[in-house]
């Protein structure tokens, strides 16, 4: 009997090494994986809204009226832009499922989406919608619903929505009456709460945040009596950056925290820039940067190089950047995600 079984545990394993020395079965590719890039390209009449997967074009909106796309963000196999698009009379806050467009406002007013992110089954969106009496009220959308984060009397605009466990998390600004007359607050919602960042006495924006543990990032720029100047809070003490002068505007579009490196990256002397632990890096082409994300330890940028009016969307890996366009019609990248 001991015989037999042993002769049966052989084979077995004999067997089991067969199929596997067989097994020519492919791995599994992600058909997801690659690097996507949210923007705009004129087609020489009209701009219209994109975004770029591994430098490849998809368009979201048919050319045949102005359209942006701000924010990009990929859930399994499924592409979400953030953006809007104009009716001939006022701009409708739309978000597009790949290229499939979702309507956030119905177009009575103006309304802009800025940025999406999604969280299980659940999508948000922010940006602002303005009303009647001239003001922007800062919205989020959650699967579509609305709900303001500000109120209808003081401009205010999000910028930026990040989920961080069960907490929902809003960059942006809201305007202040006070004695030196109005000014823009940088300020961050947690979940729909405000929380100022500075105190109105000088122009002030926030544009991006990211949490880690007990900690919140947020980048932005404050004025110094003259311009804008590149800096982030964390925690809400301000921190700021290395800039080349204090003469010219500078901010901070992006920011993510690696171990304890903290990376921003913005625009500086009329150029894009990225600092860690505000050490400042310079890039040599005029442009702008308009987002940041990091994969491991890559650090991706969005943006464009160009003199503001015919540019290159432009998307930047580690410092080294890759032209989306080919400068024959302006373009603006403004969004980056990176799935592995």
């Amino acid at each position: 009997m001991k015989k037999i079984i042993l002769i049966l545990i052989v084979a077995s394993t004999i067997i089991l090494s067969c199929k596997k020395s067989h097994d020519t079965s492919p791995t599994p590719v992600n058909s997801a994986k690659g690097i996507y890039v949210a923007g705009w390209e004129s087609n020489g009449t009209t701009n219209v809204a994109k975004y770029w997967k591994n430098g490849v074009a998809v368009s979201l909106t048919d050319g045949t009226k102005d359209a942006w796309s701000n924010s990009v963000w990929v859930s399994g196999t499924d592409v979400y832009s953030a953006g809007y698009e104009n009716t001939g009379t006022k701009n409708v806050a739309k978000i597009w499922k790949n290229t499939t467009a979702i309507l956030l406002t119905d177009g009575t007013k103006d309304a802009f989406a800025s940025s999406v992110t999604v969280s299980g089954t659940d999508v948000y969106a922010v940006g602002w919608e303005t009303q009647l009496a001239g003001n922007d009220v800062s919205k989020i959308w959650k699967n579509g619903v609305a709900t303001s984060l500000s109120g209808a009397t003081n401009n205010s605009r999000a910028f930026s929505v990040k989920v961080f466990g069960s907490d929902v998390y809003v960059a942006g600004y809201e305007n202040n009456t006070g004695s030196a007359g109005i000014r823009a607050v940088a300020k961050y919602w947690k979940n729909g709460v405000s929380v100022p960042l500075t105190d109105g006495s000088r122009v002030a924006y926030g544009a991006d945040i990211t949490v880690v543990g007990t900690d919140v990032y947020v980048s932005g720029s404050e004025g110094n009596g003259t311009v804008q100047i590149a800096k982030y809070w964390k925690n809400g003490v301000v921190v700021p950056a290395t800039v080349t002068s204090s003469t010219i505007r500078s901010f901070l579009c992006g920011i993510a925290v690696i171990g304890t490196d903290v990376i921003t990256a913005g625009t500086d002397n009329n150029k894009p820039a990225s600092w860690k632990n505000n050490v400042l890096t310079g890039f040599a082409n005029p442009g702008d940067l308009s987002w940041l994300y990091v994969s491991g330890t890559d650090v991706y940028l969005a943006g464009y190089e160009g003199n503001g009016v015919l540019n290159k969307a432009t998307v930047w890996k580690n410092g080294v950047a890759t032209s989306l366009t080919n400068g024959t019609n302006n373009a603006i990248a403004n969004g980056v995600y990176v799935v592995e």
